[in-house]
This record gives C-alpha cells, sequence and structure tokens, in this order.
C-alpha cells in the first residue's frame, strides 16, 4: 500500500490570524510548539490545524517515550525498549520538521486517519 494514501497536501489560503506575526511565522511556530497556539489563535484555521498535528505528534511521542521508559526496567529485554524509545523519539522529531517545513510554505498536510480530529480540533467556533 504507498504511503501517499495516508496524507495529502494542499495549499494553505491566507486569513486573518490573530497572532502578532505573519503567517508562515505564525505557523512555523504552531507545528514547533502546537499545544500553546491552540490556546492563542482564535481565527485562523491553518495555524490551528497545524498545531493540533503538531500536539498529536507530542503526545504520541510523550506517551510511548513513558511507555517505554517503564517498560525499560524490564531485565535483559529493557536494551530493546531504550532502542524503540529512541526510534520514536527520531520519528517525532522528522514528522515536526516536516511539519514546520510545510507550515512555512503554507501547504496543509492532511494525515487522512487523524482528518476528522484535527477538522474538529482546529473549528474556531470550539
Amino acid at each position: 500500500m504507498p504511503i501517499s494514501r495516508f496524507y495529502k497536501i494542499e495549499s494553505a489560503v491566507d486569513e486573518p490570524h490573530s497572532v502578532k506575526l505573519s503567517l508562515r511565522q505564525a505557523a512555523l511556530l504552531a507545528s514547533l510548539f502546537g499545544f500553546v497556539f491552540i490556546f492563542l489563535e482564535k481565527r485562523s484555521l491553518f495555524i490551528r490545524h497545524c498545531a493540533c498535528l503538531s500536539s498529536l505528534v507530542w503526545g504520541v511521542w510523550f506517551t510511548t517515550h513513558m511507555a517505554t521508559r517503564f517498560l525499560s526496567m524490564i531485565p535483559f529485554v529493557g536494551i530493546a525498549f531504550n532502542f524503540l524509545s529512541a526510534l520514536v523519539g527520531l520519528l517525532a522529531l522528522a514528522a515536526l520538521a516536516l511539519l514546520a517545513y510545510h507550515a512555512f510554505h503554507k501547504r496543509k498536510v492532511i494525515v487522512v486517519p487523524l482528518a476528522g480530529l484535527c477538522e474538529e480540533w482546529s473549528r474556531t467556533d470550539s
């Protein structure tokens, strides 16, 4: 199954936003520090979408990091969980870098399995 079935990239439109930065700068920072921008940004769906994806990546990384750190205390197999923790950390870093790159170039990354969740969180009326 090709990986392109799981995501698609769309161009973002210029829209008013409430953060005192340019749209590119705000989207870049939202892709890196997402949870903060979910609460700061009130109008721009693009910035909130970038913040949502970033928050999900950070949440997955934190959850797997805590689980693998706990499981790494098991004798003899703990080294495998340490390796898994490092691998997930590198994948999360690569995902954040990719999201930040696309956000800076005003491209909206839509991850198909998470599309409904991010659209729900991105709405400004909630």
